[in-house]
């Protein structure tokens, strides 16, 4: 069962790096692009459109990936957090037993009463 919920959680991390990046390289090719026609609606002899679109396509393409990367980060920590408490919680009951057990099953030392002496 674990097993599966791991490789639900890869297959999801895949899917989201990979639209990520998948993402930039497309916002790239259409900033490029849009350049591209820029200069040529303008008849300009350079390509300064060209390289400027290109610039502003990968910068909104890195923008998109990083969000994407904090998303899937901030997914592991919440679930991550989750684990933590309920190990956390564990350890806390295991620590009372014990804490039990040995009041129960400490010696007494020769000074001390025994609850059944008291009476």
């Amino acid at each position: 069962m674990a097993n599966q919920e791991d490789n639900s959680e890869l297959k999801r991390g895949l899917f989201m790096v990979s639209d990520a990046v998948i993402g930039a390289a497309v916002l790239l090719m259409i900033g490029g692009a849009a350049g591209t026609w820029l200069d040529k609606s303008l008849h300009s002899g350079t390509s300064w459109c060209s390289i400027i679109g290109a610039m502003l396509g990968g910068t909104v393409g890195l923008v998109r990936m990083v969000m994407k990367a904090n998303a899937l980060d901030s997914g592991k920590k919440s679930s991550s957090s989750k684990a933590i408490k309920a190990s956390q919680t564990k350890e806390q009951d295991l620590l009372k037993t014990d804490a039990s057990d040995t009041d129960k099953n400490r010696q007494r030392l020769p000074f001390e009463r025994h609850s059944d002496e008291e009476n």
